[in-house]
C-alpha cells in the first residue's frame, strides 16, 4: 500500500502544482463600458486602445453608404486587472472625456474623477471618494461635482450597518 501512496501523492501535487501555475487572470472592466470587448481580458494587460466606426447602409441591397469615425478609447490597468484609466479622443485624437480611479489593496474602488471637456471654456468635473469598514463595507461616500452650468454640488452619504452586515440606515447632507 505505501508504493502506490507515494507515487500518488507526487502525481497529484505535480498535477496541483502545474493548475496553479497555468492560472489565468481576468481583467475587471466596468460593465457599461465592456461591451467591446467580447471576451474578459486574459494576461497582464496594461493598455487597450479600440476606434469606433459607424456607417449607414442601405436597407435595399445592404451597400455601404457612408463611414464614420466617432471616437478613440483608452483603457488602463493595474497589475491586479483594476480599471484606472478611462480616455476618450476625438477624430483629432483630442482628449474629451478622462476617467480615472484608485483602489485599496482588497480592490474595492477609493476614488473616482470624471473630468468632461464639454466645450472650449466648459470643463464638467464629478468626483467621488469611498471609504470602507473593516469587514469591507461602504460607509461613506463623498461627490463633489462641477457642472459649468449649474455651479458646484457637494454631497456626502453615510452607511451603517448591524451585527450580520445588514445596511439599517443611509443618510446624506
Amino acid at each position: 500500500m505505501k508504493h502506490f501512496l507515494i507515487p500518488f501523492l507526487f502525481i497529484s501535487t505535480a498535477v496541483f502544482a502545474q493548475n496553479t501555475a497555468n492560472k489565468v487572470e481576468k481583467y475587471k472592466i466596468d460593465s457599461e463600458l465592456a461591451y467591446p470587448f467580447e471576451k474578459p481580458l486574459l494576461g497582464k494587460v496594461k493598455k487597450v486602445h479600440t476606434a469606433h466606426y459607424s456607417m449607414d447602409v442601405t436597407a435595399l441591397n445592404n451597400t455601404i453608404k457612408k463611414k464614420y469615425f466617432k471616437e478613440n478609447y483608452t483603457y488602463s490597468f493595474d497589475e491586479r486587472g483594476n480599471e484606472i484609466e478611462f480616455i476618450k479622443y476625438d477624430k483629432e485624437g483630442n482628449i474629451w472625456n478622462k476617467e480615472i480611479k484608485k483602489y485599496n489593496e482588497k480592490d474595492r474602488l477609493l476614488y473616482s474623477k470624471d473630468i468632461a471637456l464639454l466645450g472650449e471654456d466648459k470643463t464638467y468635473v464629478e468626483e467621488y471618494s469611498y471609504s470602507y469598514n473593516d469587514k469591507g463595507l461602504l460607509i461613506e461616500e463623498k461627490s463633489y461635482k462641477e457642472d459649468p452650468d449649474t455651479g458646484i454640488f457637494h454631497r456626502r452619504e453615510l452607511y451603517k450597518y448591524n451585527n450580520d452586515q445588514k445596511l439599517i440606515e443611509n443618510s446624506y447632507y
